[in-house]
């Protein structure tokens, strides 16, 4: 299943890895509705759907909506809208007249993502959600993105807590903790007064995380 994920945030990008395993799905990413475009002007086969976020700089979600209809190869592509805004917001109100397949309220969780997809493409191949690997089993594609985040310190900030996916995150950053991958305090992880979590400082990769990131690397580019 080809996918294209249309979202300004690199760490939902990232965590939208999560619910679409590499094994079953090839993910595009676009940063904005104008880099979607680009995409779609240089691609012959249309996706088998499209995940869009509304709030975007350069072009944000409605206007690329409109953008799409006038493209005759991939309008009929379905459109899953990922998003934070209100029911009563303009923009959601507008994408929901302009047609869209299904509505995904932001925080989403994986395995829902991943259900209204699939639903929206009318029940193609099976999207599971993240498998846990044991230690020294290859690294998913969801295990390098966040590897590579963490190679040289990432601290996470209070946006990332706002938008949604920290918990998300967490849960991952322990498994990749059980597998030694990882150094993660949980002390330093605290609640935010929105709900979310904060974390005071860096998370770093153990040595073993660091071999099995550049392992991976040594195999040559993902798809």
């Amino acid at each position: 299943m080809r996918l294209l994920i249309v979202e300004d945030s690199e760490l939902i990008r990232k965590v939208t890895h999560l619910a679409f395993p590499q094994r079953e799905h090839e993910l595009i990413e676009a940063a904005n509705g104008l880099e979607a475009l680009a995409v779609l002007a240089r691609t012959a086969q249309p996706f088998d759907a499209i995940v869009l976020d509304l709030q975007m700089p350069d072009m944000n979600g409605v206007e690329f909506l409109r953008a799409l209809q006038q493209r005759s190869q991939h309008r009929d592509t379905p459109v899953v809208i990922a998003t934070s805004e209100s029911d009563a917001s303009p923009l959601l109100l507008e994408a929901r007249q302009l047609g869209v397949a299904a509505i995904v309220k932001k925080p989403w969780k994986p395995q829902t993502l991943a259900q209204v997809v699939r639903d929206s493409c009318g029940g193609s191949p099976s999207l599971k959600g993240p498998v846990k690997m044991a230690s020294g089993s290859p690294l998913s594609n969801a295990d390098v993105r966040l590897l590579a985040l963490m190679e040289h310190g990432y601290t996470f900030r209070p946006a990332d807590a706002a938008e949604g996916v920290f918990d998300l995150l967490i849960e991952h950053l322990r498994q990749l903790r059980e597998r030694g991958l990882v150094r993660l305090d949980e002390g330093r992880v605290m609640k935010s007064q929105r709900g979310g979590y904060l974390m005071a400082g860096p998370c770093d990769l153990t040595d073993a995380g660091r071999e099995a990131l550049e392992r991976d690397r040594r195999l040559g580019p993902r798809a």
